[in-house]
């Protein structure tokens, strides 16, 4: 696929926040290559998008009924529909995500990494939700998925419970404090820190972290 000099490009990314996290690598390199377009990134997730100096609009799927007639339907703009999960190259590990997505959409691909770009008072509002005991923190995550799934927990994305309370008790013998990233709706586990983040919140405050288990 070849891009000739597009004044509009829309990412339309469905799937999850992960999936997110990880175009915001492949529209950095449009970009690079595009500075003058317009780019539209329209996605359930637009918490990952805010303060993105890449984009110049980020426009909510799942709230937005329009987005054929007052974006898509005009002239010479791009539109990225594909799922980089369904190609070959990744599937077989021939190339990074991101290098498959870029090839996919027709953007040279430089290694651009997954960024996301938090203020100042965010980072201060994320800290002190975090623990103050002075100890490095230790960041596990059990779980992932959707909301509401008829089996909470999934044998072939989630950590065993049995194993990921080992390793808790583990790093806090060692000094660490451990915080456990996960939903209300999520199992706990022992000797845990779950935190009242917002999405915003807890993507910043990996910053924070010392180790992780992600």
């Amino acid at each position: 696929m070849k891009l000739h000099n597009p004044d509009r490009l829309i990412f339309v990314i469905s799937g999850g926040i992960g999936k997110n996290i990880m175009a915001t690598g492949v529209v950095e390199a449009a970009r690079k290559q595009f500075p003058s377009a317009e780019i539209i990134v329209a996605t359930p997730w637009v918490e990952v998008w805010l303060n993105n100096p890449h984009v110049n609009l980020v426009i909510n799927i799942t709230k937005e009924p329009g987005l054929y007639k007052n974006f898509v339907n005009k002239p010479n703009t791009a539109v990225f529909l594909h799922d980089v999960y369904h190609e070959a190259s990744f599937i077989h590990k021939a190339k990074h995500l991101n290098e498959s997505w870029a090839d996919m959409c027709g953007i040279k691909y430089n290694g651009e990494l997954p960024k996301m770009y938090f203020t100042d008072e965010e980072r201060a509002a994320t800290k002190a939700k975090l623990p103050q005991d002075g100890k490095p923190l230790f960041f596990i995550q059990t779980s992932g998925g959707a909301q509401n799934q008829d089996y909470p927990i999934s044998w072939m994305r989630d950590m065993p419970l049995s194993i990921a309370q080992r390793v808790v008790d583990r790093m806090n013998a060692l000094g660490y404090t451990t915080v456990h990233v996960r939903r209300p709706d999520q199992y706990g586990l022992n000797g845990t820190f779950v935190p009242n983040f917002t999405l915003r919140e807890m993507l910043c405050s990996i910053e924070f972290s010392d180790k992780r288990l992600l």
